[in-house]
């Protein structure tokens, strides 16, 4: 079960508990112990430490409990990718690296990248993360004469590659 789901499954047995008016109150704040605990470690387990952290603080009470767990539903959704300038998060996506492998190449400038500042977001154009991937990629070298009379000695045949 991913992470979404088992979000999601949680918080429908959140709705049923609070929908049954005769369950004990203590019966139901431990289920909703049980859930923000369950979730904030599946959240630390996943990346997400500040969440992991928010939800083991949280006082427990109906409201907060489905705060904290809608919290976690936005925290997993992506990032939409805008046209003209990309986050490092989302060049990272694109380019198949982590947050931290990016920055590495970033600080090694072996990409293009914009800050406006030491501290400010680092930004990246959509042309830069392409001409990075042409850099970066290997083509397949076409056949040399060597190899293809070595293929016809083998086959006995013309190839037209």
């Amino acid at each position: 079960m991913n992470l979404r789901s088992l979000i999601l499954k949680r918080m429908q047995q959140l709705d049923r508990c609070y929908a049954n008016p005769e369950i004990d109150p203590e019966k139901l704040m431990q289920k909703e112990c049980q859930i923000l605990s369950e979730v904030a470690d599946a959240m630390a387990k996943a990346g997400f430490p500040l969440l992991h952290a928010v939800g083991m603080r949280s006082r427990v009470d109906g409201n907060r409990v489905k705060t904290y767990l809608s919290k976690c539903l936005r925290a997993l959704q992506p990032e939409p990718v805008k046209p003209d300038m990309l986050s490092l998060r989302q060049a990272a996506t694109l380019l198949g690296y982590t947050e931290k492998g990016l920055r590495k190449i970033v600080a090694r400038k072996g990409i293009q990248f914009f800050q406006s500042r030491p501290w400010a977001p680092i930004k990246f154009k959509r042309e830069w993360i392409d001409a990075f991937i042409m850099e970066h990629s290997t083509m397949q070298a076409r056949p040399t004469a060597r190899s293809m009379a070595r293929l016809q000695s083998r086959h006995g045949s013309n190839w037209d590659l």
